[in-house]
């Protein structure tokens, strides 16, 4: 799930998503965020760790379209990417969210830091 602040953005069009995945082919391995962190000591199967990951995506997914919802013009459509950033002061990445809405282009992202090169396209901050 987000945790913390989250940075809504709503700016023009992106069409280059190098860097991001698709959230659709995201799931596939929830490790390679950083968002869960797979130890053979631990115990725990890489399978059942795949699983939490994907319930920790889905459910962080659904947490940004109600934001989207709720706090832009978003109309609901378009393909999500994600992506991860680091954070010093935890020891996993914390996610962020995009789409491009279909019918106009419009780009929202749900960050959980500000961008200061995009700060003119903040709309909230939660």
């Amino acid at each position: 799930m987000l945790n913390n602040d989250r940075f809504i953005y709503e700016m023009p069009p992106i069409d280059f998503w190098d860097g991001w995945i698709p959230f659709s082919s995201a799931t596939s391995d929830p490790t390679q965020f950083g968002i869960i962190e797979y130890d053979e000591e631990s115990g725990m199967e890489k399978a059942d760790l795949t699983k939490q990951g994907q319930k920790l995506l889905r459910d962080s997914l659904d947490e940004v379209r109600n934001i989207l919802q709720e706090f832009t013009s978003w109309e609901g459509d378009g393909i999500f990417y994600i992506s991860s950033i680091p954070f010093p002061d935890v020891c996993l990445s914390k996610l962020v969210f995009a789409v491009k809405q279909s019918n106009n282009g419009t780009t929202y992202v749900v960050a959980p830091a500000e961008y200061s090169h995009i700060r003119h396209y903040l709309v909230k901050v939660i």
